[in-house]
């Protein structure tokens, strides 16, 4: 069904469960809406997999995953910078 990834609150859908919930709306003739309420998603993503479904673009590829670091990545210091850094501590 989902997954959530990381610290984040970045959830994956598997492809079979996109199909259901697409299958369900079809099947039962309610709205997005209504099936994104009772399935806790959001209206959107109900939307854009029925779209991305009717357009043939609905294929089993990972989803997209946004990336957000806590702290940024220490960049490695060169050797001009190590240098810098000594001459400015002995001011």
């Amino acid at each position: 069904m989902a997954r959530i990834l990381c610290d984040q609150r970045v959830v994956e859908y598997s492809v079979e469960f996109k199909l259901k919930v697409i299958d369900l709306t079809e099947k039962l003739g309610v709205t997005s809406v209504q099936i994104a309420e009772a399935l806790g998603l959001h209206p959107i993503m109900v939307y854009r997999w029925r779209q991305e479904y009717r357009e043939g673009r609905f294929v089993a590829q990972p989803t997209r995953r946004i990336s957000m670091t806590k702290e940024p990545a220490d960049k490695p210091v060169d050797e001009q910078e190590k240098s810098e850094l000594k001459r400015l501590r002995k001011e």
